[in-house]
């Protein structure tokens, strides 16, 4: 396994972690929508200068409309283009593409166990 793919699980793990520890945090309603949006699970990559998001699960990933500063948090982090890396984000879903306003997790310190990463299909360049 790549030292890239070990950290980015093990980045993974501590943030699961810290997240089953949290209590709810203001401006998080029961529901879990705040006012820039819901939070959204899964996966990140850059493929051929876009973006892309697979929620946890799911076929197919989601265009990235905005990205708030996850492309920055990939060149800090030494992400390789179609190398996905979990994340915890705040955005607003619409028709397969995702508009992130707040990027609330990148990468996870351990491997991630219950967030499959199925059916990844790229789009073509």
């Amino acid at each position: 396994m790549s030292h890239r793919i070990e950290r980015s699980l093990a980045a993974f793990g501590v943030a699961m972690l810290l997240a089953a520890c949290s209590t709810n945090r203001a401006g998080v309603s029961s529901t879990g929508t705040t006012a820039d949006g819901q939070p959204h699970t899964g996966w990140y990559m850059q493929h051929a200068g876009q973006g892309l998001f697979q929620p946890c699960g799911a076929q197919r990933p989601w265009r990235i409309t905005q990205a708030a500063d996850l492309p920055k948090r990939a060149r800090a982090f030494g992400l390789d283009e179609d190398t996905p890396v979990y994340v915890r984000v705040i955005g607003l879903e619409h028709d397969g593409t995702l508009a992130v306003m707040r990027v609330v997790q990148f990468g996870s310190p351990t491997p991630v166990r219950d967030c499959a990463l199925t059916g990844v299909v790229l789009p073509p360049p």
